[in-house]
């Protein structure tokens, strides 16, 4: 092997004279490329000049002799150096090896080569390895020209160079003999897969960095989607960020710098040693091609780019989803391979693709990857022709179609090459009928137009070469014109529960079906079942059931009709008159006439007294007529409201008038009162007492009686979420509480508030206002306090309030934290697990909960409740180990982290209940039922019980055998569900039924007979009954007791 290496199809290119920029590109590249391969044995290569070649300085007389195995090498490479120093009077040898080229070798192959001096100490040992290497790179079918042993020993950098192009060449980039050269495949496959990137070489149309864009995108979609807008005068920037995401995303190592990459004189070899990485074997690219794959064939059996190919059913199968025709499609023999791949070739020749690889070749077993991958890209952007059911597309408005009227639908053809002649429209009506439908074409457009004659379900269907096109067919429905159906009747008005009669003209319809139904303004809906036809005249008969506006709606064979009409129900007998019973003269007198549920508001209104009339005033307000009248004489006056000329309800009103003179009032109950209490006061000057008691016109009078109502008393504050799970309102240590007091509505009175806690009183400020007062508490000790609340000197509902001071705040000490819990220590897959943490002693810390496993991490929930403490919950959703982390402001608590087991959750489908508590029982007695999970797995047994009024308390005791024991006791006589849960899921037959009955009634049991009589005879069978109607369920017992002497 002779010259500087740049591929062709004869050979190699020489090393110019003089290194070059473009040549340290190549070492660089060379290097890193070597270091790639060295990186699993933990070496490196740092320069190929010196790493391979170094020498021992010596001084004296000595002789040095450098001998260097480079090797240059790729992969596990050693750099064997030995240095041979001789001195005069006696010489010594110093040796230092570091083997190379065999280890690159052996790395590439995967196979040992043979017996190797890991340590050679001689030149000649230093030959027998390159000599073994050299072969072994022979025996693998690398060509190898004008290199042996000398130059790889004598460290000849220029061949090195040359070896490692070829071993990237054969175990990177194509290991194939095929007649297309690697260089020629490899930027035939980029050209097919980039589209949009035009790509001649490997050197400058690559040195802006945009088709390396291009590339990542390609290869994962989304990497760099904006690659069409990339400066390309940013050469350097692009191709950095470029590598990087290729190095992010995709893998693909820094083997060549971006500056290198976007420079003029990079070399060809080097930008495709670094290309090599998107396309070879399981590279990025291997795997986008194989995905275009299974997409193109929607199919996910392709597994690879080799052997799946060489029977040639889905090279055929992939020309022919792209709309090339492949003879006998899909019947192809797998064993026929040769024959399959040249129909696949020939066919992609007349869609313009031209072969890659031969027949022969593409068939077999070590068909080269990178030869299919070209080839395959050749095919990515062909736009496949339409199917026949794709070529056309049908356009119809359909959704309001009437009997007798013209109806047309359109046929777009999409492509020129539709034959029209092939189109063909059938459109189906009811009972086989089938409508005449021409097809008019118009250029690309075609109108298709019928007339359908009956009404009912009609379809449309569009085939093309006989073959239904998509969209096709269609549904739609044909229905009766109505736009000529009207009401005879005008809308009207109606008592409710009378009749009210209207008429419909159907002549436009006469064989219909028609229905009437009527909506009230709330929504409700009736149907009239009163409906007769008068030849095409509908007559319908509605009677109102309550008032209001009812709209009247017709439908004709379950199509409404768009007129309709109103029916104002009026219901007079909703309409009421109330009032004064007595009253005054020169007084007003005041009734009201309610209307609002009449749906009339037309009011007449009449005041009579002896012969004579009196002018009322009417107002009306939202259906509410208010009536007002001043008599002038101490006599009867009678009032009289009609509604639609009809008298309502209350009417007439008798009105007793009195002329008040001496009339007193006086006691202690007009100036005040307690709710509650008697209060007492006296009218003289008349009988009727109820006629003056809010109206006496004594001076003081009307009197304003100050009642005090401390059940009005209210809390503004809400002490729900001040509260802690025991019911008592927390307070802080030395922190003062406001609690606000409505007292706007309590009448007179004062408020006052004290507080007793574990050391006395607690000093209280109460601040009142006229509608709220505040009370504000503060403490300095720990323990249960007691705030009692007055009002008037009474004590108010809600009095006294419970509230609980913790103490002191207390550094931050995580190590006083305290984890609790079965779900700290173990927990069942799927099933939420709790613990908790308690931080009370450990300072105001702020809490952080982790739950790490091997898989994933588990997320934790973390509910704060009083005092520092938190509920903690999680759900594993598979079972194994996880470790819980519990960190306190920061700090890890000591004994964490808790490793917690996840165990499978149990068959809730094997958990078996029984037990006579099962049948029911009696109120007030317990109830027993089991709950076995032995068979069923690890799980939690609960159980409630419940009914319309109070539940049933449920005692779950478990036993060690996994036997659970529910103890239940109703206090009601009624029915109760019982809910068995495992793992919170319902067992089988869950909920239960339990039929509680009364407790029994000894008193309600009777006995009687001669058996409980005197006179019993000894020896003589003696009979009694006992009868237990009426005494509720129970069991029966009888016991004789011995008669004594």
């Amino acid at each position: 092997m002779s010259g500087y290496p740049e591929e062709t199809e004869g050979g190699m290119r020489k090393i110019p004279s003089s290194e070059e920029r473009w040549v340290v590109i190549q070492k660089k590249t060379f290097t890193n490329w070597c270091n790639e391969q060295l990186r699993a044995g933990g070496r490196a290569v740092e320069n190929l000049d010196t790493d391979f070649c170094d020498g021992v300085k010596v001084s004296g007389n000595v002789v040095v002799v450098v001998v260097v195995v480079v090797v240059v090498v790729v992969v596990v490479v050693v750099v064997v150096v030995v240095v041979v120093v001789v001195g005069g009077g006696g010489g010594v040898v110093v040796v230092v090896v570091v083997v190379v080229l065999v280890a690159l070798v052996e790395a590439l192959q995967f196979k040992k080569i043979g017996k190797v001096y890991s340590k050679p100490t001689s030149r000649i040992q230093m030959l027998q390895n390159a000599a073994l290497a050299l072969k072994a790179i022979a025996d693998d079918k690398i060509r190898l020209v004008n290199i042996g042993t000398e130059d790889v020993v004598n460290g000849n950098v220029k061949l090195i160079l040359g070896l490692l192009w070829h071993l990237i060449l054969r175990y990177q980039i194509s290991a194939s003999d095929s007649k297309a050269p690697p260089k020629r495949m490899m930027l035939g496959y980029f050209q097919g897969a980039l589209d949009g990137v035009v790509l001649n070489n490997f050197t400058s149309d690559w040195s802006d960095g945009v088709a390396l864009h291009a590339l990542i995108e390609y290869c994962k979609p989304g990497t760099s989607p904006n690659w069409r807008r990339l400066d390309r005068k940013r050469r350097v920037e692009n191709c950095r960020t470029a590598m990087q995401l290729a190095k992010d995303h995709l893998n693909v190592p820094w083997v060549i710098s971006a500056e290198d990459f976007a420079s003029a004189e990079m070399d060809e070899l080097s930008a495709m040693t670094y290309l090599s990485y998107f396309i070879k074997k399981d590279s990025p690219g291997y795997y986008a091609t194989l995905n275009w794959v299974c997409r193109q064939l929607k199919t996910t059996n392709v597994s690879n780019l080799t052997t799946d190919w060489n029977d040639g059913y889905y090279m055929c199968a992939v020309v022919q989803s792209l709309g090339g025709h492949i003879p006998g499609w899909p019947n192809l023999d797998p064993a026929d391979k040769v024959n399959n791949w040249q129909t696949a070739i020939d066919a992609a020749k007349k869609m313009g693709v031209e072969p890659v690889v031969t027949a022969e070749e593409a068939t077999r077993p070590e068909v080269d990857h990178l030869a299919v991958m070209a080839y395959l890209s050749k095919f990515m952007h062909i736009t496949p022709p339409l199917p026949n059911s794709e070529r056309l597309t049908l356009t119809a408005d359909l959704l309001d179609v009437k009997r007798g009227s013209k109806t047309s639908v359109v046929i777009t053809a999409l492509d020129e090459g539709v034959e029209k002649s092939k189109v063909k429209v059938v459109v189906d009506g009811p009972g086989g009928w089938v409508l005449d439908c021409p097809v008019v074409w118009r250029n690309s457009v075609a109108e298709c137009s019928f007339t359908p004659e009956r009404k009912g379900e009609h379809t449309i269907r569009v085939t093309y070469c006989g073959e239904e096109i998509i969209g096709s067919p269609v549904y739609f429905k044909v229905a009766n014109d109505l736009t000529n159906v009207r009401f005879l009747t005008p809308s009207g008005e109606c008592l409710v529960g009378k009749p009210f009669v209207f008429k419909v003209d159907l002549s436009s319809v006469p064989d219909s079906q028609a229905h009437v139904t009527v909506q009230s303004q709330s929504g409700d809906e009736q149907t009239i079942a009163a409906v007769s036809r008068e030849g095409d005249i509908l007559v319908a008969t509605f009677h109102p059931s309550t008032y209001g506006l009812w709209t009247v709606h017709v439908t004709v064979d379950g199509e409404e009709v768009d007129e309709h009409i109103t029916v104002s129900a009026i219901d007079v007998n909703k309409a009421f008159l109330i009032g004064q019973s007595s009253g005054f003269v020169g007084e007003v007198v005041r009734c009201t006439v309610n209307c609002q549920d009449t749906g009339c508001d037309d009011v007449t209104v009449d005041v009579e007294y002896g012969n004579s009339s009196l002018d009322a005033l009417v107002t009306q307000v939202n259906g509410i007529h208010h009536i007002e009248f001043v008599p002038q004489k101490p006599v009867f006056h009678i009032v009289k409201v009609f509604v639609r000329k009809l008298e309502i309800r209350g009417s007439p009103l008798t009105v007793d008038v009195v002329d008040l003179q001496d009339v007193k009032a006086s006691g202690e109950g007009l100036r005040k009162g307690v709710i509650g209490k008697e209060s007492r006061f006296s009218v003289e000057g008349t009988d009727d007492i109820e006629a003056v008691i809010a109206m006496v016109t004594e001076q003081g009078s009307p009197f304003k009686a100050r009642v005090t109502d401390r059940s009005a008393v209210t809390l503004i504050t809400d002490l729900g979420e001040l509260k802690d799970e025991n019911d008592h309102v927390v307070l802080d240590f030395d922190t003062e509480m406001v609690l606000e007091v409505d007292i706007s509505r309590a009448g007179p009175g004062t408020f006052t508030a004290e507080m007793l806690g574990p050391a006395g009183k607690v000093p209280v400020h109460v601040n009142q206002s006229t509608d709220i007062a505040e009370v504000g508490i503060r403490t300095h000790t720990e323990g249960l306090h007691y705030l009692h609340l007055y009002w008037a000197e009474s004590p108010l509902p809600f009095s006294p309030i419970l509230a609980y001071c913790d103490g002191p705040p207390l550094p931050e000490d995580a190590g006083r934290v305290q984890i609790r819990g079965q779900g700290a220590e173990s927990a069942r897959a799927t099933v939420e697990a709790e613990f908790t943490v308690d931080g009370r002693k450990a300072g105001p810390g702020i809490l952080r909960v982790e739950m790490k496993g091997v898989r994933s991490n588990l997320p934790v929930h973390i509910h704060p409740l009083k005092y520092n403490r938190y509920t903690c919950t999680y759900t594993s959703p598979y079972p194994g180990g996880f470790l819980l982390y519990v960190y306190w402001s920061g700090v890890l608590v000591p004994g964490c982290p808790h490793k917690v087991s996840i165990t499978a959750k149990g068959d809730v489908s094997k958990v078996k209940v029984f037990g006579e508590g099962l049948k029911g029982g009696i109120a007030g007695y317990e109830l027993k039922v089991f709950v076995d999970t032995r068979e069923a797995g690890p799980g939690e047994v609960t159980a409630s019980c419940t009914s319309s009024r109070e539940g049933a308390r449920v005692d779950v005791k478990e036993s060690e055998d996994g036997i659970y024991t529910l103890r239940i006791l109703p206090t009601n006589p009624e029915k109760h569900i019982l809910h068995v849960l495992y793992d919170k899921e319902h067992v089988a037959e869950s909920p239960y039924t339990l039929r509680i009955g009364d407790p029994p009634d000894s008193s309600k049991v009777k006995v009687f007979g001669p058996g409980v009589e005197d006179g019993v005879i000894h020896a003589f069978e003696s009979r009694f009954l006992v009868e237990t109607y009426g005494a509720g369920a129970g069991q029966l017992a009888v016991a004789h007791p011995r008669a004594t002497r």
